[in-house]
């Protein structure tokens, strides 16, 4: 407030866009998917656990930006690397978190996220 009482304006709070400098895998980053049948994905009554269990997973791996899509493909040469190869990965993962009976439900789709 100033001092005729006026609201002053408060500034922007509009997100910031990700910079994208570099991204690789992490060497230990396949102790956090599931890796036996036991934990993959067979049917919906697991569904919200495993969920829970990838999206940490992908966090670590700092992939979750691209699964969930709040990370958009840029169009800049340098940048649109290293998405790509960001979003070449996602699937790849969960492809191998799966039943293979499922793979074949969502390999046609376009991104992780709609998978």
């Amino acid at each position: 407030m100033t001092s005729q009482g006026n609201a002053t304006a408060s500034p922007s709070t509009a997100p910031t866009p990700t910079v994208l400098i570099s991204w690789d895998m992490p060497s230990n980053s396949s102790h956090f998917f599931p890796h036996n049948n036991k934990n993959h994905l067979t049917d919906e009554t697991s569904y919200f656990v495993w969920t829970h269990y990838m999206c940490k997973a992908y966090s670590y791996c700092r992939l979750l930006k691209v699964v969930s899509s709040s990370l958009t493909e840029p169009m800049d040469a340098t940048t649109h690397k290293i998405w790509w190869k960001m979003d070449a990965a996602a699937p790849v993962l969960l492809t191998g978190c799966i039943k293979a009976e499922l793979v074949v439900k969502i390999v046609h789709l376009a991104t992780t996220n709609a998978a």
